[in-house]
């Protein structure tokens, strides 16, 4: 909850990077006490329709990379409400 003027910071794993896939998919795997903490990665595509469900839009986006092919491996957007 934040006033109309206020802003949401979200930060996920990105699911189109090979590292957060296998990360997930292995990692609760080899360490059971991570299963029950949310793991899941999105890709920026379902995020942008989560947000906009939510009334939101993305004013912002910054990246966590790796030097793999440019992928992002983390995604940090600021997103504001969306004035009527």
């Amino acid at each position: 909850v934040t006033k109309p003027t206020g802003r949401i910071i979200v930060s996920f794993r990105n699911a189109r990077n090979p590292i957060s896939y296998l990360a997930h998919a292995i990692g609760t795997k080899y360490d059971p006490s991570i299963r029950r903490l949310p793991q899941n990665p999105y890709s920026l595509s379902q995020i942008r329709v989560m947000l906009a469900k939510a009334g939101l839009k993305i004013n912002r986006i910054n990246t966590v990379n790796i030097p793999v092919k440019n992928i992002p491996l983390i995604y940090i957007i600021e997103s504001v409400h969306i004035q009527k």
